[in-house]
């Protein structure tokens, strides 16, 4: 009887690491049987996988005429296939939300490309990578477990070094010492080694607040700009204001001032 390898996520290791219990709850099933009944969660439209599939769209077109437009068609397929698997379950969609995401999803884009530089040749965009998964021993890969994971892209520096790419949409920016200490970098990076042979440099981890932009933010009635820095707004928006409102506002204002919107990478 050929028994066919079990394939291990990161999100399920990381799981099984964090708490045993609920691990078992989630995907193992030993603790509580057939008592548990798993609760059927409706799929949700998820903003960070057409993200990262927009994203990674316009840097493999970098430079092209038409690489926002391929970006925004990621966009839609990614949410579009969402949105069809819930169809498919018999679950409602609301289409007011989805349009509301989709134009989010594209104006962020856009800003986002009128910010960033292109990778040069991005490429292996969504690769999915299996690989044996190493045996207790460590003499030999194990025949029972493959670990899976997929990568947002892959790109080669100017100096000839390998670098994975990750794109990652967040509520809040991860400060870039946390990154640093993450697991999932590094397991993908070994995965990419065992899987092509070559050895990643490094592993680019773009970040991107999950807001749209929006203008300076005025105050005495419009006729200062305010110097608050919880502004999510750009130092682009603030070199539009009328010349009169910036007049008016500090000499130092361009200095104290902090973009929380474009996209950090690390």
């Amino acid at each position: 009887m050929n028994r066919q390898p079990r394939l291990l996520s990161y999100s399920e290791i990381e799981t099984a690491l964090t708490c045993w219990a609920r691990w078992d709850f989630q995907y193992g099933g030993r603790l509580a049987g057939s008592t548990l009944k798993p609760k059927r969660t409706a799929p949700l439209l998820s903003e960070g996988r057409a993200w990262g599939a927009g994203v990674a769209a316009w840097h493999h077109h970098g430079g092209e005429l038409l690489a926002q437009w391929e970006a925004h068609r990621a966009i839609r397929t990614s949410l579009d296939a969402d949105r069809q698997r819930m169809e498919d379950l018999g679950l409602p969609v609301d289409l007011a939300q989805f349009a509301d995401t989709e134009a989010r999803l594209i104006a962020m884009l856009d800003h986002y490309a009128s910010t960033a530089e292109p990778l040069p040749s991005l490429e292996r965009i969504e690769g999915e990578i299996v690989v044996p998964i190493p045996s207790r021993s460590g003499r030999r890969a194990s025949t029972r477990y493959r670990f899976l994971c997929y990568l947002d892209g892959f790109t080669r520096h100017a100096d000839g070094r390998n670098l994975l790419v990750e794109f990652k949409l967040r509520s809040q920016l991860t400060p870039p010492a946390l990154i640093e200490r993450q697991r999932q970098p590094r397991w993908y990076a070994w995965a990419d080694w065992r899987s092509t042979g070559r050895i990643p440099s490094g592993v680019i981890v773009d970040e991107r607040l999950n807001e749209v932009p929006k203008p300076a933010r005025l105050t005495d009635k419009g006729r200062k700009p305010s110097h608050a820095k919880d502004q999510l707004t750009t130092p682009e928006a603030y070199a539009w204001c009328p010349p009169s409102l910036k007049k008016a506002s500090r000499p130092s204002y361009t200095a104290v001032f902090i973009c929380r919107v474009p996209p950090a990478a690390t």
